[in-house]
């Protein structure tokens, strides 16, 4: 599997930056967390939604949801690397043999996870 290495850093601000890492899946076993989130973002009719996020994986720009960048700008930490699974970024989804697999394998993916994230989005004024 693939499991996305976000760098840390002090500031919320600072652009996130990250490595992708390909590693067998037996040897992974509680080294990484999964995160489980939304694709789309709840606040869609807010015009910020629609913005383009991106963040930098070996240097080069990866576009992700604006749902999906938030989760990172909170889950990253400040001193340490940090391992997560992500679907978006962790399956090529414009390769569906790949994806096909990946899916099957989710259930042992999600189970070889120390622990699972579950990422509901920001928080509203009303929440």
């Amino acid at each position: 599997i693939r499991l996305l290495r976000v760098l840390p850093s002090e500031s919320q601000d600072a652009p996130i930056s990250c490595d992708l890492l390909q590693m067998p899946l037996s040897t992974v076993k509680r080294v990484y967390d999964a995160l489980s989130y939304v694709w789309a973002d709840s606040t869609s009719l807010s015009s910020s939604a629609n913005s383009v996020c991106c963040i930098s994986v070996y240097g080069f720009k990866l576009t992700v949801t604006p749902n999906l960048y938030a989760a990172l700008v909170r889950l990253r930490c400040k001193d340490q690397n940090r391992l997560i699974w992500i679907d978006q970024i962790c399956i090529n989804q414009a390769d569906i043999q790949e994806r096909n697999t990946q899916v099957e394998r989710m259930t042992l993916i999600y189970g070889f996870a120390s622990k699972t994230v579950v990422w509901l989005g920001e928080e509203l004024e009303e929440s």
